[in-house]
């Protein structure tokens, strides 16, 4: 779903760039409100990481990715914040000063956020797979099922009605 998102945010800020006036972007504007909400809401899947799982796997002596990992969080949790509040505070901005910094810190989103993603599918949830055993696992599940979820529920959680 995150990369939903931020593939929705590329193609958005390709259309900006076309884009002369809040008029011509105006459609625009308010799926950017729609996007920048999810990138905030996907915040319950860094605390879950930074709460849950990094404890984890540090526990077993593993620091350098949770310690990397946690850095980026703090870098993009400020960016979306800035993100979503120049799309709902649009107003205190000039057009061109609007689209300057929507650009900049939606490309910045993109790109690094995309390869936050592949370094957690292909590096720490890796290692948390080799390292942790059946318990750690429940463990995890249960603390993350109480920190909730963001733009997407799994499964399991939607059976139950939760």
């Amino acid at each position: 779903m995150i990369l939903n998102f931020l593939n929705e945010l590329q193609n958005l800020i390709n259309d900006l760039r076309e884009k002369n006036s809040f008029d011509e972007f105006k459609d625009g504007l308010e799926k950017l409100k729609h996007i920048s909400s999810h990138l905030i809401e996907a915040e319950s899947h860094h605390k879950r990481e930074e709460d849950v799982l990094f404890p984890r796997i540090a526990k077993y002596g593993i620091t350098e990715p949770v310690e990397i990992m946690k850095l980026d969080h703090i870098e993009y949790r400020e960016r979306k914040k800035k993100l979503y509040d120049i799309a709902t505070n649009n107003k205190k901005y000039s057009f061109e000063e609007f689209k300057k910094n929507v650009i900049e810190i939606g490309e910045y989103l993109v790109r690094e956020l995309q390869s936050h993603i592949f370094k957690e599918d292909n590096i720490l949830y890796q290692i948390a797979l080799q390292t942790l055993n059946e318990k750690d696992w429940e463990e995890v599940k249960k603390e993350c099922d109480k920190i909730g979820y963001c733009c997407f529920t799994p499964s399991d959680r939607l059976e139950e009605g939760k």
